[in-house]
C-alpha cells in the first residue's frame, strides 16, 4: 500500500535532490555517516574487512578502500563533490528500478512512468580504469584487535569476477568446502578436529575481480598457524 509512496521518494532522491544539497545538509550527514563508521570500527574484528582490502588489492583498485571511506575522504567532501557526483550517477540510464510485491502490473508501471518519465537520461557514466588484479604472492599480516577475544583467521585468494568464466565453478567449491555443517571444512575442523569454533568459505560476489574467502575462529589454544596448515590441506584435497 506504500509502493506509491516509494517510488515518489526514489523518484525525488534520483531527478530532484541537487536542490536540497548544501552545506548544512551535507554537514547533517556527513555527520550521520561518520558515526556509522565508529559504530563498526568499535565492534570486535571491526576493522578486519578493511585491512584485508587494502592488503589483497593494487594501487589505484577501488575495492582497495572501504565504500564508507575514510574519516579524511569525509572531512574533505564538498558541497560541490557531491553535486557532481550526482550529477553523473544518479542517473536512469545508469540504474535499474525492481518492484517485488502484491500489486497490478499495470498500474505499477503506469506509475513508474509517471514519477521516472520525467527525469531525462544523461551522459553514461565514464567506464572505470581499474588495474588487474594479478597474484602478486603470498601476504600475511597480523592486526591487534583489544575488542577480540578470539583471533579471527581471513585467508584471500583472488579468482575472476562475479559473471567470469570460472567463477561460478569457484563458488560451488566454497559451498563444498565451507558452506554449512556438511562442508568439508566444519566437519574436519569443527566436529573432528575440534580446532576451529567456527569456519566457512564464500565468495565475495564482486565484479572486477572477486576473493575466494576462508573465516575461521580457533578454539582457544589452536594457534593459528596451525589452523592454516589444516584449512590449506582441506583445500589441497579439493585441488587434487
Amino acid at each position: 500500500e506504500k509502493l506509491e509512496e516509494v517510488r515518489r521518494l526514489e523518484s525525488d532522491r534520483m531527478g530532484f535532490l541537487q536542490a536540497a544539497i548544501n552545506a548544512p545538509n551535507l554537514d547533517k550527514q556527513r555527520a550521520i555517516v561518520k558515526n556509522e563508521k565508529r559504530l563498526g570500527e568499535n565492534k570486535a574484528y571491526g576493522n578486519a574487512w578493511d585491512q584485508l582490502n587494502g592488503m589483497v588489492w593494487p594501487q589505484g583498485h577501488p575495492y582497495k578502500w572501504g565504500v564508507i571511506g575514510s574519516m579524511q575522504d569525509l572531512d574533505a567532501a564538498s558541497v560541490q563533490d557531491v553535486k557532481d557526483f550526482h550529477a553523473t550517477h544518479y542517473l536512469p540510464n545508469n540504474a535499474v528500478l525492481v518492484l517485488s510485491g502484491d500489486f497490478d502490473t499495470k498500474d505499477a508501471l503506469a506509475k513508474v512512468a509517471k514519477w521516472f518519465g520525467p527525469i531525462a537520461k544523461g551522459p553514461t557514466p565514464p567506464a572505470l580504469n581499474v588495474p588487474a588484479a594479478g597474484a602478486g604472492g603470498r601476504k600475511a599480516v597480523t592486526v591487534e584487535d583489544d575488542k577480540a577475544q578470539l583471533p579471527l583467521l581471513l585467508i584471500a585468494y583472488p579468482i575472476p569476477g562475479k559473471g567470469q568464466p570460472g567463477w561460478t565453478e569457484m563458488s560451488v567449491v566454497a559451498q563444498v568446502l565451507g558452506g554449512g555443517k556438511s562442508s568439508r571444512l566444519v566437519r574436519s575442523l569443527q566436529y573432528d578436529k575440534r580446532m576451529a569454533v567456527q569456519v566457512g568459505a564464500s565468495v565475495t560476489g564482486l565484479r572486477e575481480a572477486d576473493l575466494f574467502l576462508v573465516e575461521a575462529v580457533p578454539v582457544p589454544g589452536v594457534k593459528t598457524e596451525d589452523l592454516t596448515a589444516a584449512i590449506e590441506a582441506e583445500m589441497a584435497k579439493i585441488v587434487r
